[in-house]
């Protein structure tokens, strides 16, 4: 007869009625979970009801920049930069705001339109 043997380990099993996780896998899943969230944040359509009612005030809000924009600028003929830098400090630079303005509509309606072909084609 040949006899084999084999290690006898400890078997120890400690069992904690109220497992928490550590803080590093806590931290992960949040990270997880933010991303998870941010990815599916676009694929989320809003009314549209809501979507016109913010063009109509973002377009009110151009309209209103553009005018600002095309008083500023022939305020500024006949002077120097020196004059025109003096002259705009502290005030609010409507061609900044115009931009901004214009990239934040039409991301948004760009969004808006692709979520709902999207939403036509898979659903």
């Amino acid at each position: 007869r040949i006899r084999i043997r084999t290690p006898t380990l400890p078997l120890t099993l400690s069992l904690n009625p109220n497992p928490k996780p550590n803080l590093r896998e806590r931290a992960r899943l949040h990270v997880r979970q933010q991303f998870l969230w941010r990815w599916t944040e676009g694929l989320l359509l809003r009314s549209f009801d809501d979507v016109s009612d913010k063009n109509v005030k973002v377009l009110e809000k151009i309209v209103k920049l553009t005018t600002d924009y095309n008083q500023r600028v022939q305020e500024e003929e006949g002077k120097t930069e020196e004059e025109v830098a003096v002259q705009n400090v502290g005030k609010v630079d409507p061609k900044r705001h115009l931009q901004a303005d214009v990239q934040e509509l039409m991301s948004d309606n760009i969004l808006q339109a692709l979520g709902t072909m999207l939403d036509a084609v898979v659903f």
